[in-house]
């Protein structure tokens, strides 16, 4: 049996935007009502209901709940009907539709996209989540980092950046991620250090500057002149945390408004300024952190 794009999957091809479920502000859950799930396929609720029962295998067990309990689907119930869709003719050949589940054609490109597409970013924790799920990350709750991880992730996806950008001919396209990710490393390494509690409306949050100041009113001068020249050099040019977020943002005080940053050097500065820091966690700092 040749498949028949329906008409939800033709707009899809032409137009991905046009499926994207955005019809209201929703609490970001996984799970779809059968009336959400009949609108992305364009088709009534009852044949929701039909594929519901006459699928069920390939379902999850929210879609054919106990008596009382309403009917709810999930990404995985999407691509299941994705794909029925497709094969849903006058002739409806169940035992057709059957075996291409069994073979797990729902799984292809074409289907695992459009649920993708139509399933909130931020889910609801899976029931059947466990240590080989090493395919996304879980966040806030029980999940929620230390800020010292925070600190050193931003390091780590500096310099997985600087890596690629080295090993590039156009080592410019990622100019501004490697700035930001580096230098808000370093703000959350000073905020580790000087134990910051951020306060709303703080507008010195994000300022090196100001925590420069907050280190030493802790630590005297633990830093050497070089890294504090280092950091009043990111505050010059960033004191915001704005200036490698977005395009035309970095204004120099002095010298022209063009400069030369050698990769080389600033990953050796700020290899050594995290260096410093991870120190000063080990030595100064009373608790244990990760």
């Amino acid at each position: 049996m040749d498949m028949e794009l329906p008409s939800w999957l033709k707009s899809y091809s032409e137009s991905e935007t046009k499926l994207v479920d955005s019809s209201v502000q929703r609490p970001a859950n996984t799970m779809k009502w059968a009336s959400e799930v009949a609108r992305l396929f364009r088709v009534d609720v009852s044949l929701i209901k039909k594929w519901g029962t006459e699928f069920a295998d390939f379902l999850s067990v929210s879609a054919n709940p106990s008596k009382g309990k309403t009917r709810c689907y999930s990404e995985s119930d999407i691509k299941v009907f994705a794909l029925v869709s497709c094969y849903w003719k006058d002739d409806r050949d169940y035992e057709y539709i059957h075996s291409l589940l069994n073979q797990g054609c729902h799984h292809d490109d074409l289907f695992r996209e459009f649920a993708y597409l139509n399933t909130p970013i931020f889910q609801d924790v899976p029931e059947e989540i466990d240590e080989t799920w090493t395919h996304g990350v879980l966040v806030s709750g029980m999940a929620q980092p230390h800020p010292v991880q925070v600190a050193r992730a931003y390091k780590a996806a500096g310099d997985a950046l600087m890596e690629q950008a080295l090993k590039s001919s156009e080592p410019h396209e990622l100019g501004y991620p490697i700035l930001f990710s580096y230098r808000h490393a370093i703000e959350s390494y000073l905020k580790v250090v000087t134990e910051y509690e951020f306060e709303g409306g703080d507008n010195a949050a994000h300022s090196i500057l100001d925590l420069l100041k907050k280190f030493e009113v802790k630590y005297g001068n633990a830093l050497p002149d070089w890294a504090k020249n280092r950091l009043i050099d990111f505050h010059n040019v960033d004191p915001k945390s704005t200036s490698f977020r977005y395009a035309d943002t970095i204004n120099f005080s002095a010298g022209g408004n063009e400069k030369w940053i050698n990769f080389y050097q600033f990953k050796t500065i700020l290899n050594a300024l995290c260096n410093l820091f991870e120190q000063i966690i080990t030595t100064r700092l009373n608790t244990r952190l990760p």
